[in-house]
Protein backbone atom coordinates (compact mmCIF):
# COMPACT_ATOMS: atom_id res chain seq x y z
CA UNK A 1 0.00 0.00 0.00
CA UNK A 2 1.28 3.47 -0.83
CA UNK A 3 2.00 6.13 1.78
CA UNK A 4 -1.15 8.05 0.82
CA UNK A 5 -3.24 4.90 1.23
CA UNK A 6 -1.74 4.32 4.66
CA UNK A 7 -2.44 7.92 5.63
CA UNK A 8 -6.05 7.52 4.51
CA UNK A 9 -6.43 4.35 6.59
CA UNK A 10 -4.90 6.04 9.65
CA UNK A 11 -7.16 9.08 9.25
CA UNK A 12 -10.28 6.96 8.84
CA UNK A 13 -9.58 4.65 11.77
CA UNK A 14 -8.59 7.43 14.18
CA UNK A 15 -11.55 9.59 13.12
CA UNK A 16 -13.97 6.69 13.63
CA UNK A 17 -12.53 5.76 17.03
CA UNK A 18 -12.88 9.36 18.20
CA UNK A 19 -16.55 9.38 17.24
CA UNK A 20 -17.20 6.93 20.07
CA UNK A 21 -18.54 8.90 23.05
CA UNK A 22 -17.12 6.48 25.65
CA UNK A 23 -15.30 3.21 26.12
CA UNK A 24 -13.25 3.52 22.95
CA UNK A 25 -9.53 2.81 22.92
CA UNK A 26 -7.23 5.78 23.48
CA UNK A 27 -5.96 7.48 20.34
CA UNK A 28 -2.32 6.85 21.21
CA UNK A 29 -2.97 3.09 21.41
CA UNK A 30 -4.61 3.13 17.97
CA UNK A 31 -1.68 5.09 16.55
CA UNK A 32 0.84 2.66 18.05
CA UNK A 33 -1.05 -0.29 16.61
CA UNK A 34 -1.22 1.34 13.18
CA UNK A 35 2.48 2.16 13.36
CA UNK A 36 3.27 -1.50 14.00
CA UNK A 37 0.87 -2.58 11.27
CA UNK A 38 1.97 -0.20 8.49
CA UNK A 39 5.44 1.00 9.58
CA UNK A 40 4.72 4.56 8.49
CA UNK A 41 7.08 7.49 9.02
CA UNK A 42 6.43 8.91 12.48
CA UNK A 43 5.79 12.58 11.60
CA UNK A 44 2.95 11.97 9.12
CA UNK A 45 1.45 9.37 11.46
CA UNK A 46 1.34 11.79 14.39
CA UNK A 47 0.16 14.78 12.36
CA UNK A 48 -2.61 12.88 10.58
CA UNK A 49 -3.58 11.12 13.80
CA UNK A 50 -3.86 14.38 15.74
CA UNK A 51 -5.85 16.05 12.97
CA UNK A 52 -8.21 13.08 12.58
CA UNK A 53 -8.71 12.79 16.35
CA UNK A 54 -9.52 16.49 16.63
CA UNK A 55 -11.97 16.30 13.73
CA UNK A 56 -13.62 13.22 15.24
CA UNK A 57 -14.11 14.87 18.63
CA UNK A 58 -15.35 18.08 17.00
CA UNK A 59 -17.86 16.08 14.95
CA UNK A 60 -19.00 14.22 18.07
CA UNK A 61 -19.48 17.48 19.99
CA UNK A 62 -21.39 19.07 17.12
CA UNK A 63 -23.63 16.02 16.70
CA UNK A 64 -24.36 15.91 20.41
CA UNK A 65 -25.29 19.58 20.43
CA UNK A 66 -27.64 19.01 17.52
CA UNK A 67 -29.20 15.81 18.87
CA UNK A 68 -28.95 16.46 22.61
CA UNK A 69 -32.59 17.39 22.86
CA UNK A 70 -33.44 13.69 22.47
CA UNK A 71 -31.90 12.88 25.85
CA UNK A 72 -34.25 12.55 28.83
CA UNK A 73 -34.87 15.80 30.70
CA UNK A 74 -33.16 14.51 33.85
CA UNK A 75 -29.97 13.64 31.96
CA UNK A 76 -29.90 17.05 30.23
CA UNK A 77 -30.28 18.88 33.55
CA UNK A 78 -27.45 16.82 35.07
CA UNK A 79 -25.14 17.46 32.11
CA UNK A 80 -25.90 21.18 32.12
CA UNK A 81 -25.14 21.36 35.85
CA UNK A 82 -21.84 19.55 35.37
CA UNK A 83 -20.93 21.87 32.49
CA UNK A 84 -21.82 24.99 34.50
CA UNK A 85 -19.76 23.77 37.45
CA UNK A 86 -16.71 23.08 35.31
CA UNK A 87 -16.97 26.40 33.48
CA UNK A 88 -17.52 28.42 36.63
CA UNK A 89 -14.62 26.95 38.58
CA UNK A 90 -11.31 28.74 38.44
CA UNK A 91 -9.46 25.41 38.34
CA UNK A 92 -10.11 25.22 34.60
CA UNK A 93 -9.15 21.86 33.24
CA UNK A 94 -8.33 20.44 36.67
CA UNK A 95 -11.67 21.48 38.18
CA UNK A 96 -13.24 18.10 37.54
CA UNK A 97 -10.38 16.28 39.24
CA UNK A 98 -10.65 18.64 42.19
CA UNK A 99 -14.35 17.81 42.58
CA UNK A 100 -13.68 14.07 42.27
CA UNK A 101 -10.81 14.02 44.76
CA UNK A 102 -12.52 16.23 47.33
CA UNK A 103 -15.60 13.99 47.17
CA UNK A 104 -13.48 10.86 47.65
CA UNK A 105 -11.61 12.38 50.61
CA UNK A 106 -14.84 13.49 52.24
CA UNK A 107 -16.37 10.02 51.91
CA UNK A 108 -13.25 8.37 53.32
CA UNK A 109 -13.14 10.64 56.38
CA UNK A 110 -16.88 10.11 56.93
CA UNK A 111 -16.53 6.35 56.78
CA UNK A 112 -13.80 6.54 59.41
CA UNK A 113 -16.03 8.62 61.65
CA UNK A 114 -18.94 6.22 61.19
CA UNK A 115 -16.86 3.45 62.69
CA UNK A 116 -16.56 5.38 65.92
CA UNK A 117 -19.09 5.20 68.72
CA UNK A 118 -20.79 8.43 67.78
CA UNK A 119 -24.39 8.13 66.65
CA UNK A 120 -24.60 10.84 63.96
CA UNK A 121 -24.40 10.93 60.25
CA UNK A 122 -21.67 13.14 58.81
CA UNK A 123 -22.08 12.48 55.08
CA UNK A 124 -24.99 13.74 53.02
Amino acid sequence: MSLFGQIAVVAGVVFTVNLLPAFGPPTWAVLVYLDFQYEMPLVPLVLVGALAASCGRLTLAHAFRQLGYRLPQRRRVDLEAIGATLIERRGGRWGGWDSFLSHRCRRRSCSRRRGSHRRFRCCP
